[in-house]
């Protein structure tokens, strides 16, 4: 598994890429991607091959649903575990 943020695929690529000394690597198009690693073939078949079989029940079972959340939250600043979230604050 790589080393990313598996909600945004932020990580080393997107220093490779968007912070890259240089012109950074392009695809086809000219674009900038962060995504080639989900999209290439072995991958997609992987997904093609799972997908059927995951369902509510098998869902933390088949995936790495919790890895998600818990990046998820993050991104907005939830889920750290040096703040009290019960605490009253101002506002």
């Amino acid at each position: 598994m790589q080393d990313t943020c598996a909600t945004l695929g932020i990580g080393p690529r997107q220093g490779d890429r968007l912070y890259a000394d240089g012109d950074p690597e392009r695809d086809d198009l000219g674009r900038i991607r962060l995504d080639d690693w989900e999209m290439s073939s072995d991958i997609q078949e992987t997904i093609i091959e799972r997908w059927p079989l995951l369902n509510s029940e098998n869902l933390f079972e088949l995936t790495d649903f919790e890895g998600y959340r818990k990046e998820f939250l993050k991104l907005f600043g939830f889920g750290r575990a040096d703040i009290d979230y019960s605490a009253e604050v101002e506002v």
